[in-house]
């Protein structure tokens, strides 16, 4: 079992559409998945068994960090953050920044084809 991390700051509909990647997260790793997002989220959040919401990094090591928008405070928690391994997946036509680099051992914007947002995400980590 390992222990993983996502980090997530888009908006309320978007964190529905990344549910069924952070369901198939949590199957693969054999536990619930940690996940940082906006406070107001809290109550969806609840909704989802597989997940563990919290609003800001703490002292946890985990095992992977899965980090799934481009946005800089999304990038400054995944600094903060403690993981032998931090990936980044956005959306096709985001933007990259120089500091994404320094933070992320891996940065993914695979194509969204003819995908809906929710199976591009689910694809894209079921396929790792």
């Amino acid at each position: 079992m390992s222990r993983c991390l996502v980090i997530f700051h888009k908006q309320l509909g978007d964190l529905v559409l990344l549910e069924s990647a952070l369901r198939y997260l949590a199957y693969a790793n054999g536990q619930a998945v940690d996940l940082i997002t906006r406070s107001g989220f809290q109550p969806l959040g609840s909704l989802m068994p597989h997940v563990n919401f919290r609003s800001k990094p703490n002292v946890k090591i985990y095992d992977t960090l899965s980090c799934f928008d481009d946005r800089r405070k999304s990038a400054f928690y995944s600094l903060l953050s403690r993981a032998r391994e931090k990936h980044l997946l956005v959306n096709p036509g985001a933007s990259i920044q120089w500091y994404h680099s320094n933070v992320f051992r891996t940065i993914q914007a695979p194509k969204l084809g003819r995908s809906h947002i929710s199976e591009y995400y689910w694809k894209t980590y079921s396929g790792r």
